[in-house]
């Protein structure tokens, strides 16, 4: 685009230096009526044009390099979301792991009390056969 904008600056300078050259030839009412009534505006909105033109072409090169930046920034967004998925699973996997260890000790506790309560059993009754046997 800023090809066709310095072409466009270059033929609209073109033509006003040839409406500058043609001006000396040119002095009577007609000449002044058809630059005031057609070549004067026409001059101006080439001048706005072009300058419209560059803006947009500005604003066109601000949102290119905005979306690149986007882009970019998704990527790193969509990998950290990626790792923070991978995360989560690991620390699933690990809390269901822990929930297990915890069962199986829950139930080794268990077990143990009444590995105790059975052995207290026992004690007490043997000494009681030792007590009759005496």
């Amino acid at each position: 685009m800023d090809d066709e904008l310095w072409s466009a600056d270059r033929q609209t300078e073109r033509l006003r230096a040839l409406r500058s050259e043609g001006t000396s030839v040119w002095r009577d009412s007609a000449a002044r009526e058809v630059s005031a009534r057609w070549l004067d505006p026409h001059d101006d909105l080439a001048g706005q044009f072009v300058a419209a033109s560059r803006h947009q072409a500005d604003g066109l090169a601000v949102a290119h390099r905005a979306q690149l930046e986007a882009e970019a920034q998704a990527q790193v967004a969509a990998a950290r979301a990626g790792d923070t998925a991978a995360w989560l699973q690991e620390l699933g996997d690990s809390a269901e792991r822990a929930q297990a260890a915890c069962a199986e000790a829950d139930g080794a506790a268990n077990r143990s009390s009444l590995a105790t309560a059975l052995a207290r059993d026992e004690t007490a009754r043997a000494r009681t056969i030792l007590s009759s046997a005496r």
